[in-house]
């Protein structure tokens, strides 16, 4: 009988990454030093500097398009097997990881690459706005003549279109909201792709798949920075983390999430 079975033995994760803003770009000629500096460092932690295509930005004094600076352009590091990735731009950075194992590991890997780079943020702006993704994938072992996408997800979501449930084939539903709290808001985005995919585990054809991709975002708004960046950052992420669990497994069947370790 046809079933769904996450990407990987212990879990569905492809992709995880962080996204932390500040409420500030640090100025050129700090960027410049800083990225010199921050590269010697990722360096010896075996993530490289890649060569960059041209940046632009959009000059409001004359409303032209023109080139950023090449020492104020983003700078991508990527770790030597091609599994990590850091994104530098004067006012955020990106870590992403295709390598997931649990929640600790992911933490201390970020911890070990970016404290350096937030602690040279920190000297000129502060955190107001802190962002968590996660894309899995499950495949399903049949047919598409047989696909059945609520052996995978609850059909009574209201997160999703009902729509999605009776295409039968390739299909894309997005959904997005915020939630409000105080000075802050949050941000959600649901994504579910149905698609034929190539997988590690069976390279020669193209098996019917689901990605799901679920975004959270914590944001302050312009007056209450201070009290946004105040709150412990790996705090922060953990609370990201839990809500994240949280949604995915209200998208799951009871026996998915127990197969993948959300409990349920």
């Amino acid at each position: 009988m046809s079933e769904f079975r996450p990407l990987y033995s212990a879990h569905a994760i492809e992709k995880c990454a962080v996204s932390v803003t500040f409420n500030g770009a640090l100025p050129e000629k700090m960027f410049s030093n800083f990225i010199r500096e921050i590269s010697m460092h990722l360096e010896a932690l075996g993530l490289k500097r890649q060569a960059s295509s041209p940046a632009y930005t959009l000059d409001t004094a004359s409303g032209r398009i023109v080139t950023v600076a090449d020492d104020y352009g983003p700078a991508t590091f990527v770790s030597n097997d091609g599994v990590i990735e850091l994104f530098i731009v004067p006012n955020s950075f990106t870590f992403t990881t295709q390598r997931y194992v649990r929640w600790a590991s992911f933490l201390n890997s970020f911890h070990a690459i970016t404290a350096a780079v937030l602690s040279w943020f920190d000297n000129a702006v502060s955190v107001n706005s802190l962002r968590l993704e996660y894309w899995d994938r499950f495949i399903w072992t049949g047919e598409w003549d047989d696909f059945d996408l609520q052996k995978l997800l609850k059909k009574d979501t209201d997160v999703l279109a009902q729509r999605i449930f009776a295409s039968g084939r390739e299909a894309h539903c997005h959904t997005g909201w915020f939630e409000y709290a105080g000075t802050e808001r949050r941000l959600f985005n649901v994504n579910v792709d149905l698609v034929a995919l190539g997988t590690p585990h069976n390279p020669t054809r193209l098996d019917p798949s689901v990605g799901i991709y679920i975004l959270v975002q914590d944001q302050s708004d312009v007056e209450n920075v201070k009290k946004f960046a105040d709150v412990n950052l790996i705090e922060r992420l953990g609370n990201l983390h839990a809500v994240s669990k949280t949604q995915m497994a209200a998208l799951l069947q009871p026996n998915v999430t127990k197969r993948i370790g959300l409990g349920g």
